[in-house]
């Protein structure tokens, strides 16, 4: 009778453990695999068992986001707007949502309200920069990038965002420090295209190739890689490698075959 006691009580312990690991499985899955089918599974599990309800809707909103489920991103961020209206995180992925939908200007508004509620947001102000870019101002955007930076030095991605503005702004030499540093904290593809960009612009061509390669071979898809390489050799003379490139971008759904044509005729 006692070892059957103990017995139930081992399967009752670890079943809940088991029904605790759903939010974090969840998180586990958003964050670091981008595994957002699963992610959403989880996050709806976690829900039904009144596991950081709050949380689990914004972050389930967030991965239905990224599956270019916009309705239902939206549903999920009202809820949890109506659970805690401020949580800064509900207006910085609603933010990304509206980003995405191309409208800029309520993306603006969310990213500010959310920076209100937590103004020690590294990635708040990383998206921040983004917005204002594409709202036109450079300058403003390398501020908040700036201060993304500095709120998380030991993000990549902060770092190859803030490399890039420098880059747009015709800061070639500080862009490539910013894409070094982002490749020491682990970047294994934008950072060496946006390295291959900018040595392309000083002239040192043969370091921009390297950096194309490595660029292209760390790449999931290499949509617009070898575009990129090929604009790189076209500037060295090498018209074959270049077309070469440029009718890759059509395989790649990059280019169109009239474009690539025209590109290597010119």
């Amino acid at each position: 009778m006692k070892k059957m006691i103990i017995i139930l009580l081992f399967l009752t312990v670890k079943g809940s453990v088991v029904c605790q690991d759903y939010f974090q499985k969840g998180y586990e899955n958003y964050m670091q695999s981008h595994n957002f089918l699963y992610s959403v599974e989880l996050f709806t599990k976690a829900i039904e068992n009144n596991q950081e309800p709050l949380k689990s809707y914004t972050y389930r909103g967030a991965a239905k986001m990224y599956m270019q489920d916009f309705k239902g991103a939206s549903a999920d961020f009202d809820t949890a707007r109506k659970m805690d209206p401020t949580y800064y995180k509900i207006y910085y992925y609603e933010s990304t949502l509206y980003f995405n939908m191309g409208y800029l200007t309520m993306a603006n508004n969310c990213i500010d309200l959310a920076l209100s509620l937590n103004p020690y947001d590294g990635a708040s102000h990383d998206s921040k920069s983004g917005i204002t870019l594409g709202l036109g101002d450079t300058l403003s955007a390398l501020r908040y990038s700036d201060s993304a930076v500095y709120l998380d030095s030991k993000d990549y991605g902060f770092r190859s965002n803030h490399g890039y503005i420098h880059y747009l702004l015709g800061n070639y030499q500080v862009a490539i420090a910013d894409f070094d540093l982002s490749i020491e904290l682990g970047d294994s593809t934008d950072a060496y295209a946006f390295k291959g960009r900018a040595l392309t612009e000083i002239g040192r061509y043969e370091e921009a190739i390297s950096c194309f390669n490595t660029a292209i071979k760390n790449a999931k898809k290499a949509i617009n890689l070898h575009y990129l390489r090929g604009l790189t050799y076209k500037r060295m003379g090498e018209v074959n490698l270049a077309c070469d490139d440029f009718y890759k971008s059509i395989e790649l759904g990059y280019l169109t075959k009239e474009l690539a044509t025209q590109l290597c005729k010119e």
